[in-house]
């Protein structure tokens, strides 16, 4: 601060602590560290820090920057009502220009100030002595800057998140003895500067430990919170696992009495609903798998009326625990020391995905449901996320729920194709434009674009989000299935070994691990990775592709092993078609089963048995004809019998429909008899997968 001497004399500087004295006003809170921004206070955040990412010298630089702004204009830069308003400015507008809030300041000083300030931190000066070099007017070319982002074709991701706004107002009155000032504020800045890098570099420290978050579990009997256990595990664990360090195993399953179930993570958090004394209380635990001990526990009673209150409450404690007995086990260090002085000993979380506690609300309630992955529960998701964006406009995370639900209903072939598709894309194009930096709207714009066979936007929709978050699991499933669909296949198994690595207990994403290792021709290794899989999760899929599997290798398979193959292919049928009659409540009224009349088809057919392989065959066209299943499924079952024509017929249909399943007809192994065939190479140009 620069104060003016009584006497007339030269202005002296004083040096005032940044986060200790208490706030005078509310526009004082701007300039005082808070609790949920442990990196500072806020209007010295740079916008990098507020996205998530971690800090560095840009960081400090950037601060250093509205320090020497702040003191040769007596202004902000960033003119703001409320912290809020100040936050969503640093992300997205520029900077009021010096020159507009002090006519006399020099043009170096300008455009120094305004390099410190550049939200790309790429673009920031490298160190203090550039900064000395600038304000003395040795500013060197700069790179263009970022531009507003559009959702074009080969737009890289990180241009995405820096959308330029740039805001005038009006020019501050005339300054005197400016030349003085600046100096003054340049000694101060860099004075300062070691205390503002010590705080950004402490922030940014990692736990480097892992965590397996099991599922709250509902022990009330009362289903009314089912929705509030599922989603609270869901979004702690979207929010931990952007923590620089932490490595989060999400556990799928609650724990079973004496089993680990853990993996390789070093912490366990659980968490049971109990009725207790007539109240409801939520019990959350921290474990140590290594010596089985309790490192916290808490309860929580009244912020189960505010899931937004909850979610936060609990990752919050969490993260300070795990804080907590990391530095324990560190060892007392000058650091660690300095560290709680500061308060900056807790990793920063990411923001929550809304600030509406009831859109919020509605969000957990259509994630319950949606998790489901049935036809009866998705209309219930829909309308639950639907009220959510109405509730907040601005909920990007369920703009991106709306998109993947859809991809439900297509999967069903509920409603038309080509309407469904282009809903998925509004809503996933809608959810990137609120937030950029949200990596779950680029996946589901990147699963809607390829549903719609847009494959370069596909591409680099998963391409983005794992750029912005690459612990994001999903992601690199998803793009793995991509990549196989254009014979990628080393590539493609690459990736979803790497989402298997991150997210170890997602058994549907091993199912697919499966069918990818058939698809590349792997198929010994898919059978042994499948019948290893089920020995952990007893997954319909996985049923589905080994008795698929098992009866390829039947065909390709000497004696005794092709009788084996094929008798293992006709066992997997029948657990499939006993799922299948369960689902419908026991009894085939349908006609048809798609799965199991699939893998029976495929199993008859490898032991040469033409007619018993119509039979089932029979009843998948009958599914076909009353309109309940794609023309592609059925086409697998006649190439399995070798029936080209009827193939081709149903491929052909599929792709005039767009139908979801055609996605991986140019590497199943089903189809390979007909690669020379100018009808399936008319097809899969008609798909631009050639």
């Amino acid at each position: 601060m620069l104060v003016d001497r009584e006497d007339g004399g030269s202005a002296r500087a004083v040096v005032m602590d940044f986060g200790l004295a208490k706030p005078l006003d509310k526009r004082s809170l701007l300039w005082e560290t808070r609790t949920e921004q442990r990196v500072g206070a806020p209007y010295f955040i740079a916008p990098e820090v507020l996205r998530g990412e971690k800090g560095g010298v840009a960081v400090d630089l950037y601060a250093l920057g509205l320090v020497i702004d702040e003191m040769v204009t007596r202004s902000p830069a960033f003119p703001n009502e409320s912290i809020d308003e100040l936050l969503w400015k640093k992300l997205h507008d520029d900077p009021i220009p010096p020159s507009a809030r002090s006519e006399a300041l020099p043009e170096a000083w300008e455009k120094t100030i305004l390099w410190c300030l550049d939200r790309d931190p790429e673009r920031r000066p490298r160190n203090t002595g550039e900064v000395l070099e600038g304000l003395n007017g040795k500013t060197p070319a700069l790179p263009p800057p970022a531009t507003v982002p559009k959702l074009a074709a080969g737009q890289q991701p990180r241009a995405l998140v820096q959308q330029a706004a740039p805001r005038v107002a009006e020019a501050s009155p005339p300054r005197a003895r400016l030349s003085r000032r600046w100096w003054l504020a340049t000694g101060l800045a860099l004075f300062l500067l070691p205390s503002l890098s010590a705080v950004f570099d402490f922030a940014a420290d990692p736990i480097h430990t892992s965590i397996a978050v099991f599922p709250f579990a509902n022990q009330t009997d009362e289903p009314e919170y089912d929705y509030l256990c599922i989603g609270t595990t869901d979004e702690v664990m979207r929010r931990l696992v952007y923590i620089d360090g932490l490595q989060v195993y999400p556990v799928r399953e609650p724990r079973v009495a004496g089993a680990a179930q853990t993996g390789n993570a070093r912490f366990s958090l659980e968490g049971a609903l109990r009725r207790q004394a007539g109240e409801v209380r939520l019990n959350i635990t921290l474990i140590d798998n290594r010596t089985g001990s309790l490192v916290w526990a808490d309860s929580f009673e009244n912020e189960l009326k505010d899931p937004l209150v909850l979610e936060s409450s609990i990752t919050e404690r969490m993260v300070r625990a795990l804080s907590g007995q990391a530095q324990v086990e560190g060892g007392w260090t000058l650091v660690a020391a300095a560290r709680r002085w500061l308060g900056t000993e807790i990793p920063l979380l990411p923001s929550q995905a809304t600030a509406s506690s009831t859109a919020f609300t509605e969000y957990l309630r259509g994630r319950e449901l949606y998790q489901k992955k049935t036809l009866t529960d998705a209309p219930g998701a829909i309308a639950h996320f639907e009220r959510a964006v109405s509730l907040d406009p601005k909920f990007a995370l369920a703009y991106s729920a709306l998109s993947d639900v859809q991809h439900t209903l297509l999967a069903y072939n509920q409603g038309d194709t080509q309407r469904l598709m282009a809903t998925a894309y509004q809503y996933a194009e809608r959810a990137v434009a609120l937030d950029p930096s949200l990596p779950d709207g680029y996946v589901s714009l990147g699963a809607a674009r390829q549903a719609l066979w847009d494959w370069q936007g596909a591409e680099q929709g998963y391409k983005a989000a794992i750029e912005l978050h690459p612990k994001f699991a999903r992601a690199h499933h998803w793009y793995a299935g991509l990549l196989l669909q254009f014979g990628r296949f080393e590539e493609s198994l690459a990736l979803a070994a790497k989402g298997i690595e991150l997210d170890p207990f997602d058994y549907p994403s091993q199912s697919n691990y499966g069918l990818y290792l058939w698809h590349a021709g792997r198929p010994r290794e898919a059978a042994a990775h499948l019948e290893d899989l089920l020995t952990k999760n007893d997954l319909l899929f996985a049923h589905i592709v080994l008795g698929q599997v098992y009866a390829a290798l039947a065909v390709s398979s000497p004696e005794p092993e092709s009788t084996d193959f094929f008798a293992r292919s006709l066992r997997e049928a029948g657990i499939v078609r006993a799922r299948e009659l369960d689902a419908v409540g026991g009894t085939d009224r349908a006609g048809f089963l798609k799965w199991s009349d699939l893998v029976f088809a495929q199993a008859h057919a490898a032991r040469g048995d033409q007619a018993a392989a119509q039979l089932y065959i029979s009843r998948l066209e009958h599914g076909l004809a009353e309109g309940m299943l794609s023309a592609s499924a059925v086409a697998w079952a006649y190439a399995a019998v070798g029936n080209e024509q009827r193939t081709l017929e149903l491929l052909e249909m599929g792709a005039a429909r767009h139908e979801r399943e055609m996605l991986y007809v140019r590497v199943t192994p089903l189809l390979r008899s007909l690669h020379s065939d100018e009808r399936f190479t008319a097809v899969l140009r008609q798909m631009a997968l050639l």
